[in-house]
């Protein structure tokens, strides 16, 4: 089973939730980094990485899109397809690149409804 510390609406992850959350830093054994589920998010793009094991995802909510990462999920998510509805177990990130920040999720696991 997944741990999960709370249940949020798609519309209440935000990059404003995100900075807060890392306001709780620093993360570690003591202080594990919170994981939330939330439910009817839609698979909407498949992005296959060098490593098969991984996947990068698009995702889409009522009136809002993520941009998500899964570490050994790939096969699973492959299966699952695009177009897909899912419920998520994930922690959001700010992703820094190039000088640009953005919202990203770590997906732990997820189930297509």
């Amino acid at each position: 089973s997944i741990h999960a510390d709370m249940e949020v609406d798609p519309s209440e992850i935000t990059f404003e939730a995100a900075e807060q959350l890392s306001s709780l830093e620093p993360f570690g054994c003591e202080n594990p980094i919170p994981s939330f589920v939330t439910r009817g998010v839609k698979l909407t793009q498949l992005l296959p990485t060098k490593n098969p094991a991984h996947m990068r995802l698009k995702l889409a909510g009522e009136n809002c899109s993520f941009d998500g990462i899964a570490f050994g999920l790939g096969e699973r998510f492959s299966k699952a397809g695009a177009g897909v509805s899912t419920d998520l177990v994930f922690q959001p990130s700010i992703d820094e690149w190039n000088g640009r920040r953005s919202l990203k999720l770590k997906i732990n696991d997820f189930s297509v409804v």
